[in-house]
C-alpha cells in the first residue's frame, strides 16, 4: 500500500490522518474514508508525501467542497495553487480567444 488513512476520533469533526504517497490507484478508497467534506472533514497531511495529478485533483474538489487542511507541505500546497490557477488562467484565455 502507498498510503495510509488513519481516523482520529473528536466528537466535532471527521479527522483523517494521510500517511505516504496518493496515487490514482487508491483514490477511491481515500474519498470513501473522506466521507462528506462538507460535516466538517479536516485532512492532516503532515504524512503526506507526493501525490500525482489526480490526487492533488482530489484534493482540490475536497477543499472546494469546505475540507479543513492541516500540514500540507509547501511542495504540495504550491502544486495544488499551480495546477488551480493553470486551470482558471487556460479557462480564462479560452474564453478571450472566443470573444476574438
Amino acid at each position: 500500500m502507498t498510503f495510509r488513512i488513519t481516523r482520529l476520533d473528536d466528537p466535532r469533526r471527521t479527522i483523517r490522518k494521510v500517511d505516504g504517497w496518493l496515487q490514482v490507484d487508491g483514490l477511491a478508497e481515500f474519498e470513501r474514508a473522506c466521507g462528506d467534506p462538507s460535516a466538517g472533514l479536516t485532512l492532516d497531511l503532515r504524512g503526506l508525501r507526493q501525490a500525482d495529478e489526480a490526487s492533488l485533483a482530489s484534493l482540490r474538489r475536497l477543499r472546494a467542497a469546505g475540507a479543513t487542511f492541516v500540514g500540507l507541505s509547501a511542495y504540495l500546497t504550491s502544486d495544488i495553487h499551480h495546477i488551480h490557477s493553470t486551470a482558471t488562467e487556460d479557462r480564462g484565455q479560452r474564453t478571450e480567444d472566443r470573444g476574438r
